[in-house]
């Protein structure tokens, strides 16, 4: 079985972990048939698109575009929060984000697919965790676990609560 290279630092390919050197390079000029050598850019492009494609580094980047998406509506809205006196940002965020997460995991039947986790564990995670917290609370309803549901919302609401009250306490 012949392994395909996934990655090239300088002077070695490398296999996953097991790295193999090239011949020197005085061997390598001496032959003007380059056939015997991989293709650098195809592998090249080969590990970067197979590192965009880790679940970890989709759900980071999506992470950040949503981070800084609600950094950006807090901005546009600050005005309008400090006229009304009411965190009206927050409730945007949470409600947008919430139907945003509504539409990707309704359209989408594997949540492991690289789509949803840019989008929905990233984009929608950093925008606010408030969606994931009512995608969960519906499926509980949806489900019949109205007692989950309730706990849920209780710990969630009420604990989050507490442990920030807690949390400021400590250090003032």
């Amino acid at each position: 079985m012949q392994e395909t290279l996934v990655g090239y630092t300088g002077r070695e390919y490398f296999r996953g972990t097991t790295y193999f050197a090239l011949p020197p390079r005085e061997k390598l000029e001496a032959k003007s048939d380059k056939s015997h050598l991989p293709n650098q850019k195809e592998d090249r492009m080969n590990w970067i698109s197979g590192f965009l494609l880790q679940p970890m580094v989709l759900v980071g980047l999506g992470g950040a575009i949503g981070s800084v998406a609600r950094y950006g509506v807090g901005l546009l809205l600050l005005q309008v929060s400090l006229a009304m006196q009411m965190p009206l940002a927050t409730t945007i965020v949470n409600i947008s984000g919430s139907f945003a997460l509504g539409c990707l995991a309704g359209s989408s039947s594997d949540r492991s697919q690289p789509f949803y986790l840019f989008l929905a564990v990233g984009c929608c995670g950093g925008f606010t965790t408030f969606s994931t917290f009512s995608l969960e609370m519906v499926e509980h309803l949806q489900q019949g676990r109205l007692g989950v549901a309730l706990l849920e919302c209780m710990a969630n609401v009420a604990l989050g609560a507490g442990a920030l009250y807690v949390g400021l306490a400590l250090t003032k």
